[in-house]
């Protein structure tokens, strides 16, 4: 097995020589995507700062951003139950009635996640297609 003794980052010598207190360049309470303008959540330019911050320093439970919104635990149950709600009436008032299905209220409750996953994916492929047909 190997000895961890002359590994500096196992040994935690690269964390140590790193400044432990530089102030984090954002504010941690808000979520950088929930201000985000459009450009910004395409290139991902809403995280450029807690990259930085990480080419600089190892980062730190404390330093990461809260979650968006529309990400958050509570946000995510609320939209499932209402969806989940509509989906039990909707499996009630068939004929004959049938059992609720989950996958469509899990479906329904995050299809624009879902949208826009495929045309991204889609957007991808296409330009995957073009490049091996320019060739």
């Amino acid at each position: 097995m190997a000895s961890t003794h002359a590994n500096p980052i196992l040994n935690g010598e690269i964390a140590e020589a790193s400044p432990k207190h530089e102030p984090v360049p954002y504010d941690i309470t808000a979520s950088p995507f929930d201000e985000a303008s459009l450009w910004s959540r395409i290139s991902f330019g809403y995280g450029r700062p807690l990259l930085r911050l990480g080419s600089r320093r190892p980062l730190q439970e404390a330093d990461l951003p809260a979650l968006a919104k529309r990400d958050n635990v509570i946000t995510a149950i609320s939209n499932l139950e209402v969806a989940w709600a509509a989906e039990q009436k909707r499996a009630a008032a068939l004929q004959p009635p049938r059992g609720p299905n989950f996958v469509r209220a899990i479906i329904c409750a995050h299809w624009r996640d879902f949208y826009v996953g495929a045309l991204l994916s889609l957007l991808e492929d296409c330009t995957i297609v073009v490049q091996v047909l320019g060739e």
